[in-house]
């Protein structure tokens, strides 16, 4: 210590001189890259693109098509209801109108089924089967018989009978054909190979015996319906209504039904 000067730092020698720092690269030369102190927070540009928030950017999308869905249904029932305000008076008088038709319309066919009973029957002649046909007494019927080769031929059809040239479609047809029974069913093999009709096998409720046919399609051109063959020893009944859409529950639970003839 100086004693002039007591607040003077001691001369250090050569010896006594600071130790270098280890992190401190020696005189002239450049400091080196330190480390940083604290962890990179940030992520660069590329990086935040390949981590969208794409939950975030889906939820918002299902939010906002639900709130459209949403927003369109309330409209709709808003508009419905203010139609159905606005017209209830309309509306009522349709559906009252609507349920009396149907009821009259039940009504009307209630009544003409009732009509149809008792029914009426045709009886043959022995000589040509016996055939006993039961059909609704609201028809009428012509039936020629013995007239050369179709011995029975009869025209049933509702009200009154239209000439037999008149190509009316016959409610119900009844044929005793002087041709046997496999000539007759052949005669509907090109039509069944074109698909105009089906031909399956038959036999009427009340003669069980008997194997024949029934077809079902285009009995005759235009005409849609049903034909039931039955063998007759050398002979062949044909029954057929040609109008099946009007007549084909008549002819099956009536007609066929009930169908009596000897073999």
């Amino acid at each position: 210590m100086n004693p002039d000067n007591p607040y003077q730092q001691p001369q250090m020698g050569p010896a006594q001189a600071m130790p270098p720092n280890p992190g401190l690269p020696p005189a002239g030369q450049p400091m080196p890259p330190q480390p940083s102190q604290y962890p990179q927070m940030g992520m660069s540009a590329s990086e935040q693109k390949k981590h969208r928030p794409w939950g975030l950017i889906i939820a918002l999308v299902l939010f906002v098509i639900g709130f459209l869905g949403s927003s369109g249904f309330a409209f709709w029932a808003y508009a419905e209801m203010q139609d159905y305000k606005n017209n209830v008076e309309e509306k009522v008088a349709a559906a009252v109108e609507e349920a009396k038709k149907a009821t009259e319309e039940t009504k009307e066919k209630e009544f003409e089924e009732r009509s149809k009973s008792p029914y009426k029957k045709y009886k043959g002649p022995a000589t040509f089967g016996a055939i006993e046909v039961t059909y609704p007494k609201t028809w009428a019927a012509t039936v020629d018989e013995g007239d050369g080769s179709v011995p029975v031929n009869g025209y049933f059809h509702p009200d009154f009978v239209p000439g037999a040239r008149s190509e009316t479609a016959f409610a119900l047809r009844l044929e005793v054909l002087e041709q046997p029974y496999d000539r007759v069913l052949q005669s509907y093999d090109g039509n069944a190979k074109k698909g105009t009709v089906s031909v399956a096998p038959y036999k009427a409720a009340r003669v069980q015996s008997v194997l024949g046919a029934r077809v079902d399609g285009e009995i005759e051109k235009g005409m849609q319906g049903s034909a039931v063959l039955l063998p007759l020893r050398d002979k062949t009944i044909r029954i057929m209504t040609l109008s099946g859409q009007s007549f084909g529950k008549d002819f099956d639970n009536i007609i066929l039904k009930n169908l009596i003839f000897t073999p």
